[in-house]
């Protein structure tokens, strides 16, 4: 039987992290907000997760940052390639994305596996993957209002990132 309790822990990091977002923005807090809320959210999964010597937790963590670092590729190609994407000047990088990004992407992995483990097992890998897949985009702040207006995105606010938008990223598709 699927622990209740699991399920309780992975909204309140949801919770949490998305809270301290919102703060981060309204603040203008910068990277080191990202950063901070990152490890910490990390940490108190990190640390029930070994309390607990939950196995699942410590795949779906492994995961996660798997994804994480498999991500740096693709900051490289936004950032450094087809210059779409801008980090915040002066905070620390790992290849063309902040330190704590990769951490940021196991977080999410973390998260988003575990909802949709539990729902594939209540309702179904079919509904699962539906609603996964209509909950994700709450944990991943739009970097831009509109393409017309990249600066006054959510990321842009809070300091962290924004995008630059191309007439034709159909052929930037095709790069990855």
């Amino acid at each position: 039987m699927l622990s209740d309790k699991r399920l309780v822990f992975v909204l309140i990091t949801m919770v949490l992290a998305l809270v301290t977002d919102l703060v981060a923005w309204a603040l203008h807090a910068g990277w080191v907000a990202a950063a901070l809320i990152t490890f910490a959210v990390n940490g108190l999964i990190l640390y029930r997760t070994y309390q607990t010597r939950d196995g699942l937790f410590a795949r779906l963590y492994l995961f996660g940052l798997l994804v994480g670092f498999g991500e740096l590729p693709t900051d490289h190609l936004a950032v450094s390639v087809q210059q779409t994407l801008v980090y915040a000047p002066g905070e620390p990088f790992i290849w063309d994305s902040p330190f704590y990004m990769p951490f940021s992407w196991a977080l999410i992995m973390f998260q988003f596996g575990y909802l949709a483990y539990w729902m594939a097992n209540r309702w179904g890998l079919g509904k699962a993957t539906l609603l996964t897949g209509l909950l994700a985009p709450s944990t991943c702040p739009p970097t831009n209002s509109s393409p017309s207006k990249p600066t006054i995105g959510f990321t842009k606010t809070a300091g962290w990132c924004f995008s630059i938008p191309r007439r034709y990223m159909s052929s930037s598709a095709n790069s990855y």
